[in-house]
């Protein structure tokens, strides 16, 4: 059995595909004997599922209401099996959650609870903005709350931002005692580029000392 990182976010479009896509890149530049895989449990809101999710509902809903919307429901026991098998296939398996912590995933569960009763240790993907220091430390307090293992928080940049403007939004100094978890590093506005050497690049850039242990044996 290798090694599983959940990535979660705050929201929706906040960078969990991209943080996953640079990680997964840099374990194939650096560790080529290891087998690593992406594992997306929910996508909603697109025709064409990706080759990694597990349950695609088409509505852009969140889950229970876009599995409703289908006319079906959304099966936990398809998501763990699935989970479980490639969890004892891969040496790293990234696990891409929907949504914010918050979200509900069915109607009794939300992503938080998710992350909790998998026992998943969990990076926490926050898009740089007006309001990302509240978001980072209301989702910590929803992670403690829930008694997940915090590895950490990435910052994303959706847009290019001069340094002095990146301070403003997004203070370590301001925030690292209000969440008392490590700040893993900041991603650029890639503009969702493919390139594998970039992708690895920029996971080279993150502080690889506390990732590394939950990455590979």
């Amino acid at each position: 059995m290798g090694k599983t990182l959940m990535i979660a976010g705050t929201n929706l479009g906040v960078g969990k595909s991209l943080l996953a896509r640079s990680l997964m890149a840099y374990a194939h530049a650096h560790y080529p004997q290891k087998q690593a895989a992406t594992l997306k449990l929910i996508e909603t809101g697109t025709q064409t599922p990706s080759p990694h999710a597990v349950v695609h509902f088409p509505a852009a809903l969140v889950p229970p209401l876009a599995a409703a919307q289908a006319e079906q429901k959304l099966d936990l026991g398809k998501l763990w099996q699935t989970y479980s098998a490639k969890q004892q296939q891969q040496d790293l398996l990234l696990v891409e959650g929907w949504g914010g912590l918050g979200d509900p995933i069915t109607e009794e569960l939300t992503g938080a609870d998710l992350a909790r009763d998998w026992h998943l240790p969990t990076v926490l993907v926050v898009p740089v903005g007006a309001g990302a220091i509240g978001q980072a430390v209301a989702h910590v307090a929803l992670a403690r709350d829930h008694q997940i293992e915090l590895v950490g928080i990435v910052f994303n940049c959706l847009q290019t931002y001069r340094a002095a403007r990146l301070e403003e939004l997004c203070s370590i100094d301001l925030m690292q005692p209000l969440v008392q978890v490590p700040i893993l590093g900041l991603i650029p506005n890639l503009l969702a580029t493919e390139d594998k050497s970039k992708l690895a690049q920029v996971a080279s850039h993150l502080n690889l000392e506390i990732l590394s242990p939950y990455l590979f044996n």
